[in-house]
């Protein structure tokens, strides 16, 4: 199967090939040629602020700042911004509608509230904002939506320093090395069980500095102990 291109177009215009692979930076030019274009919700794309422990950026480690931090920033602008129509939508978790790990109640749980951001970060003693560096790469597109987000949190006093890394290799390299509180990410949606190992436990790989959370252990631990439920 071939990445979408000119000559791919042409294939499939002139019926050498039935189909091929796109990505969303593609829609446009496909739609343009009059050709159908398919697809699903399979990625999560955002900053995870990985550092909740406060060892690298202090203010990361309280909840108040995290939370004035997702507050603070529009999904629904950002997302018509730099995506064509139809291939994103916002979101507050990296999950999706008939996933086990999606919680209905949580779609809308961090509306657009400058004024809310505000607040909370003056609750947590940062009034005055504060400088936070962030890992990302230009790979699918993960610095413009930095920038974007980066844009929205400066309203409220956060100044962002972008640190990109234009290979792939150096990125994960730098993800590990707990230099970086936050990074960009682009993550496969995905079940409970793969999310938790690739997301949430102390050695997960995008969990660098191995943050552990007793309850979600548990609740893990007892679901893959349950008897197995006949279709």
């Amino acid at each position: 199967m071939k990445r979408f291109s000119t000559l791919a177009a042409a294939a499939l215009i002139t019926g050498q090939i039935d189909v091929t692979e796109g990505d969303p930076g593609t829609v446009g030019a496909a739609r343009d040629a009059q050709l159908r274009v398919l697809g699903v919700p399979f990625t999560f794309v955002g900053i995870a602020l990985a550092d909740r422990g406060g060892t690298v950026s202090k203010p990361l480690g309280d909840v108040r700042v995290r939370q004035a931090l997702n507050y603070a920033i529009d999904r629904k602008v950002i997302t018509k911004a730099l995506y064509q129509p139809g291939v994103a939508a916002p979101a507050v978790q990296p999950s999706r509608p008939g996933l086990d790990n999606w919680v209905k109640s949580y779609a809308n749980r961090y509306a657009y509230d400058p004024a809310k951001a505000k607040q909370l970060l003056s609750a947590a003693g940062y009034g005055q904002g504060f400088s936070l560096t962030i890992l990302s790469t230009p790979i699918v597109g993960l610095d413009n939506m930095v920038q974007a987000v980066a844009s929205y949190w400066e309203k409220v006093g956060v100044r962002v320093e972008l640190h990109s890394d234009a290979v792939v290799g150096q990125y994960v390299t730098d993800l590990a090395s707990k230099n970086f509180p936050a990074f960009a990410i682009v993550n496969g949606t995905a079940p409970t069980y793969i999310q938790a190992n690739v997301n949430l436990f102390p050695d997960a790989q995008f969990n660098p500095f191995h943050t552990a959370d007793a309850r979600i252990q548990s609740l893990y631990n007892a679901a893959a102990a349950a008897p197995a439920v006949k279709a």
